[in-house]
């Protein structure tokens, strides 16, 4: 998979079902008000898709104890109801996730960033 070939992918659920079912995923909180930003690392391949959620009124987090700064991704699914977009994330970081104000991209993963997310790689 290169990221030429996924760059002006518009949906979703196709991202979600064939990038997103084998990856690394990071993420970080702000505050102020409250806001996620997840990055999942699309294995094998120079992708990376950007999740960014505002306006969150549900947050469950179920992971093991090991605070790794990468968690593994098989299966992740996003969808629209109620005014709210739901997603969920799982299995070795079970997320949960509700919120009003969803945005998502696909970039590019550089080899400097690949040095900083896989040290020892």
């Amino acid at each position: 998979m290169k990221f030429e070939d996924w760059k002006n992918e518009s949906d979703l659920g196709l991202v979600c079902k064939k990038l997103l079912d084998n990856a690394d995923m990071d993420y970080s909180f702000s505050n102020c008000p409250l806001s996620l930003e997840i990055v999942f690392y699309v294995v094998g391949s120079d992708i990376k898709v950007l999740f960014s959620c505002s306006e969150i009124s549900k947050l469950n987090i179920e992971k093991e104890h090991d605070d790794v700064p990468i968690h593994l991704v098989l299966e992740v699914n996003v969808w629209e109801e109620n005014e709210s977009f739901h997603i969920q994330i799982m299995p070795e970081f079970n997320l949960e996730l509700e919120c009003k104000i969803f945005n998502w991209s696909i970039k590019e993963f550089s080899e400097q960033e690949r040095l900083a997310v896989y040290p020892n790689a």
